[in-house]
């Protein structure tokens, strides 16, 4: 996985000295930022009820014209989910030492 990583260590002269995944470490912070978002974007759903009540034309005309920026944010959003995050990613620390 980290193959061509450890190739560039060894070009340029490094050594390994410590490897750690720090992953889980992280995630603690992922879980507080999707439940912050979550409850700004509950917030902001009951806040604008009532004007996507009585303004229809003009909300439907809103999420259309910021259709990519909403789908963005919600891609975003996914990328907070300390799950997935960990499935498809992780965060490694290397402490390096150069040989020379």
């Amino acid at each position: 996985m980290f193959e061509a990583f450890y190739r560039l260590f060894e070009k340029y002269n490094f050594s390994i000295i410590a490897a750690e995944d720090i992953t889980p470490r992280i995630t603690p912070t992922l879980d507080m930022g999707k439940d912050i978002a979550d409850r700004v974007l509950i917030a902001l759903e009951i806040g604008t009820e009532k004007f996507r009540n009585k303004h229809p034309l003009i909300t439907r005309m809103f999420f259309r014209l910021f259709k990519k920026k909403i789908e963005k944010a919600k891609l975003q959003s996914e990328l907070l989910d300390s799950k997935n995050f960990m499935d498809n990613k992780s965060y490694n620390f290397f402490l390096l030492q150069n040989k020379g």
